[in-house]
């Protein structure tokens, strides 16, 4: 797992991201590097970069090599979103919508389905990442979900993790930046968040 005890670090160690998590994005945008074909674990989960973008109430997922773009979710209301996919090559989606509110879409695998679970209001800035996309690190790597919401200091970052089912909320950092601007695998196989005062373009 590449947060152990669910701490930042003390000393930052910042190095290049891994593509494609360094590349620019918008609110309603994200790019990540996934599996061949959606659950199709096979190739591994480095095959390809996916992006995904929201469109007129839907995310859609559009592959950078093989495939062509799927329609991951409908009827929604996004004002930024983010995108993962886990040790299955499910993918999993979380925005913010138009009234501050955070919204993860996942698989749950205890009961093979997809499912919406809804977050606190006041969301500023929300990122996704599996952690240690690396086959061999299956059986201890993580979905991560980072936000911040706003409190008595400005921003506090929180954290909640796939094998919890994203029910336990852990405070990370307050005072903390307002938005997520970058979060992902950087070359020295670390999780690294780039924060912002403001949100991407």
């Amino acid at each position: 797992m590449a947060m152990p005890q669910d701490k930042l670090s003390s000393e930052p160690v910042p190095e290049t991201y891994l593509d494609p998590d360094g590349r620019a994005r918008t609110l309603n945008e994200d790019w990540e590097s996934g599996p061949i074909a959606i659950t199709d674990t096979t190739q591994g989960l480095f095959y390809q970069a996916w992006k995904l973008t929201f469109s007129a109430g839907d995310f859609i997922l559009t592959p950078e090599t093989t495939g062509g773009p799927v329609v991951a979710l409908q009827g929604v209301d996004s004002v930024q979103c983010t995108l993962a996919f886990d040790q299955n090559a499910n993918y999993t989606i979380a925005w913010e919508d138009s009234v501050n509110q955070g919204h993860l879409y996942w698989f749950n695998s205890e009961q093979g389905q997809y499912e919406t679970t809804d977050f606190a209001n006041e969301i500023w800035g929300l990122m996704l990442c599996l952690d240690d996309k690396r086959s061999k690190q299956n059986a201890a790597n993580d979905i991560l979900l980072f936000y911040t919401l706003q409190s008595p200091s400005g921003y506090a970052l929180w954290h909640r993790r796939q094998r919890d089912r994203f029910e336990n909320a852990i405070l990370l950092r307050d005072p903390a930046w307002p938005y997520l601007h970058k979060l992902g695998m950087h070359e020295g196989l670390r999780v690294q968040i780039t924060n912002n005062t403001v949100p991407p373009i």
